[in-house]
C-alpha cells in the first residue's frame, strides 16, 4: 500500500512540474496583457448608482451594427451622464454607441476617444433628446464612411460647432442633422463634405427669442454670420437646402457659421 502511495505522489509531482509552471505563465500573461478588448470582458465600463456610465481605458474593437450590440443597452434608458476616461481607443464601428438614451444630458471626455481607425459613426447620438452639448472637434474621422443620422433627434442641442471636423468625400452624411428642431447656431468647417442630404431642419421661425442678444427668430431661413456676430449676423440668407449645396463635393468650401 505504501508503494502505491509513493507512486501516486511521485506522479503528482511530475504533473506539477510539467503543467503547473505553464498554468502560472498563462495566468501571468493574461494579467499583464494590454488594454482590455471589448469582445473579451466588461471590465472596461461600469454604471454607478447615479446612472453615470464610465468608460475606462481600453481598446474597443466591436463591429457594432445597432444600439443593442453595446453591453449597456439594457440600462441605456436610465443613463444620465457619460464619462470617458483617457486612453480609450476605438476601431471599426461605434454605430449607435451612445444612442437611445432619453435621460442623457452630458458627455464628458469625448476628447479622450481616439477614433483614428473608426469607419462607422452612424447614429452615434441618435435619440438623445436631453443631451444639450456635443463637441466632437477632436475626432479623427478621415476613415469614417458612415455618419448617417449621427445627431438625429437631438432636440435639446441649440448650438453645434463642427469647425474642426473632417467629413471625407467617402462618408455617407444622409440624415445627419435630422430632427434637430431647436438648433439655432451651426458652424461648419472647410473640411466638411455633404455627400448626401444631412436633412438640416429649417431655422425654428416661430418668433422665439434667441439665447443671446435681443434677437427673435422670425423666419425659417438661416443667415450666415459673415462679418458680424451670432447675435448680429451680417451674411447672406440661406435655406437648409442652400447650406447643403455649399458643402457639396464639387464646390470650394469654407468655414461658416449660420444662425
Amino acid at each position: 500500500m505504501k508503494n502505491w502511495t509513493l507512486v501516486f505522489y511521485g506522479l503528482m509531482m511530475i504533473w506539477c512540474c510539467l503543467f503547473g509552471p505553464t498554468s502560472c505563465i498563462q495566468a501571468s500573461s493574461n494579467s499583464t496583457s494590454l488594454k482590455p478588448q471589448l469582445v473579451q470582458d466588461n471590465s472596461w465600463w461600469e454604471i454607478d448608482k447615479n446612472h453615470v456610465l464610465m468608460i475606462h481605458s481600453c481598446q474597443i474593437n466591436l463591429d457594432a451594427q445597432k444600439e443593442k450590440d453595446w453591453p449597456w443597452h439594457n440600462q441605456a434608458a436610465q443613463i444620465t451622464k457619460i464619462i470617458i476616461e483617457p486612453e480609450v481607443t476605438a476601431q471599426k464601428s461605434l454605430h449607435e454607441m451612445f444612442s437611445y438614451m432619453p435621460k442623457l444630458e452630458e458627455i464628458e471626455g469625448l476628447e479622450n476617444l481616439d477614433t483614428a481607425e473608426v469607419t462607422d459613426l452612424g447614429g452615434l447620438f441618435k435619440d438623445d433628446t436631453r443631451l444639450q452639448t456635443i463637441d466632437i472637434n477632436s475626432f479623427d474621422t478621415k476613415k469614417v464612411i458612415d455618419m448617417t443620422f449621427m445627431f438625429d433627434n437631438c432636440r435639446a442641442i441649440t448650438r453645434l460647432n463642427l469647425a474642426n471636423l473632417t467629413i471625407p468625400e467617402t462618408s455617407d452624411t444622409g440624415g445627419m442633422f435630422r430632427n434637430m428642431t431647436n438648433l439655432w447656431q451651426l458652424t461648419l468647417g472647410a473640411q466638411i463634405v455633404f455627400t448626401k442630404d444631412p436633412l438640416l431642419p429649417p431655422a425654428p421661425g416661430d418668433d422665439r427669442r434667441l439665447p443671446i442678444g435681443d434677437n427673435y427668430n422670425h423666419t425659417s431661413r438661416w443667415q450666415e454670420v459673415g462679418t458680424g456676430q451670432p447675435e448680429n449676423p451680417q451674411g447672406k440668407w440661406r435655406t437648409a437646402a442652400n447650406i447643403y449645396k455649399l458643402y457639396d463635393p464639387s464646390v470650394q468650401r469654407s468655414s461658416r457659421t449660420f444662425v
